[in-house]
């Protein structure tokens, strides 16, 4: 790997992954930078995964999108940039400009414009933008030959300023490390080596009828290498021909869980299970577990509390639905929580709560088993073990019946629950820190610079 690497992690900053896996690197010594370009929500900023924040101001801070400033005693690192890309690429030194061609460039417009090839893209871009946009073009048909859609030239033009500002910032690293659908800007910009960084992104969006699906598709096809967080987009890697992926995980920060207190409060009778996951049923299936409370209640012979958050589209709903199942005495709601809170929430609970919609781990699964606790998924050893040399100790769940089976089980036998909790911690130790995190990455940068 080249001396002193200049590294750019570009994107979404969804779930922190961009500022994280930068944050990763430079604590191991490596020059890496961050930007979220055109993006700053306050739960996926630097202030939200390590700022001091009070519980009683997330209501504010989720209604006016202001978190820069909530912890006086936090300043937002220089390295990470967020907000409209415009004001990025100002700070990177770009001055935009109206005309950037030569006379060789304005003459083989001219040249190329009489016999017809530029026709209508005069105005749009110069003769070199022109000819690769084409060779992508071009591509997009031979390496998608079964496609009934065609990546064109009307699909690219909205992107040309912004891959204009872009191309000055990326001359200034040695990798692009790019996330969600940036890697379409790295591609366009004609920058290499690119990895392309998925979370969810490939299972479905590069295979619909769209200019941004064909042109990711087009972008993680092309990428030097492409790490795939949601185990089971493996099957949409092939389908895409990437030949040149890896499993990595979603980066999970131990800040807070370095920090919390060592020795835990007093332990009540009662069996605590904790469901962080927002409240959007289509996507998380959260009703599932709210219909296996009632046989729950009836089969458990300890005291048990669940304890949801009012978040999510659905939350309302699933308010109506206990109440409706008349379960409400089993259940406390409280209001969102800041990082630092929901960590400590975690560890003080039994039991951990994810989803039963997806086959693999997001950020949720993983956080429980760096608390220690068993965790209920709705995980597939199947579409996973490629990604893992030992299966995650998880709790597998897929419906209300096995969830409440899953639940009574653990509530009777606090012991067995315990030991489970154990063995989480260990294996996220093992498989899912962050170092292990940053030691995927640095084997894949050494075969690329």
């Amino acid at each position: 790997m080249k001396k002193n690497p200049r590294i750019l992690h570009i994107g979404s900053n969804i779930a922190n992954n961009v500022y994280l896996n930068a944050l990763f690197l430079r604590e191991n010594g490596f020059s890496a930078d961050a930007i979220s370009p055109n993006y700053d929500h306050p739960i996926s900023t630097p202030e939200w995964e390590r700022a001091e924040i009070s519980s009683e101001n997330i209501p504010h801070i989720l209604k006016t999108h202001k978190i820069m400033g909530i912890d006086p005693n936090f300043t937002r690192p220089s390295w990470y940039q967020a907000g409209p890309l415009a004001e990025i690429a100002k700070n990177f030194g770009y001055i935009s400009k109206t005309s950037n061609f030569g006379m060789a460039d304005k003459y083989l417009k001219k040249v190329l414009a009489i016999v017809g090839l530029l026709n209508k893209y005069l105005k749009y871009m110069s003769v070199n933008e022109f000819i690769y946009f084409g060779q992508l073009i071009s591509t997009f048909k031979k390496v998608f030959p079964n496609r009934k859609d065609r990546l064109s030239y009307e699909d690219i033009i909205p992107y040309i300023s912004e891959i204009r500002a872009l191309k000055h910032i990326f001359k200034q690293y040695d990798i692009i490390q790019a996330y969600s659908i940036a890697p379409i800007h790295v591609m366009l910009a004609n920058k290499r080596p690119y990895i392309a960084f998925e979370h969810g992104t490939i299972r479905e969006m590069p295979f619909e009828n769209s200019p941004q699906s064909r042109l990711t598709a087009l972008a993680y096809h092309l990428a030097d290498h492409v790490f795939i967080t949601n185990n089971d987009n493996n099957i949409a890697a092939q389908r895409l021909g990437i030949n040149n992926y890896s499993p990595i995980p979603h980066p999970i920060d131990d800040y807070w869980f370095r920090k919390a207190p060592k020795k835990p409060g007093l332990k009540t009778k009662i069996t605590t299970i904790f469901c962080p996951t927002r409240h959007d049923w289509s996507i998380k299936g959260l009703n599932q577990f709210i219909l296996a409370i009632p046989e729950v209640a009836i089969k458990s012979r300890r005291k048990f509390e669940f304890v949801f958050i009012k978040w999510g589209n659905d939350y309302k709903k699933s308010q109506k639905l206990c109440t409706r199942l008349r379960i409400d005495k089993h259940i406390r709601w409280t209001e969102m929580l800041t990082k630092k809170d929901l960590v400590q929430k975690m560890l003080e609970s039994d039991i951990i709560l994810d989803q039963v919609i997806l086959p693999c781990m997001g950020a949720i699964a993983p956080e429980g088993l760096q608390a220690g606790k068993p965790v209920l998924l709705s995980y597939k050893d199947e579409l996973n073990n490629w990604a893992y040399p030992e299966s995650p100790p998880l709790i597998k769940v897929y419906s209300k019946d096995n969830i409440s089976k899953a639940l009574f089980d653990l509530i009777n036998n606090p012991l067995k629950a315990k030991k489970i909790g154990q063995k989480s911690k260990k294996w996220f130790n093992k498989y899912h820190s962050k170092e292990v995190i940053v030691k995927k990455t640095l084997e894949v940068y050494r075969k690329l610079i």
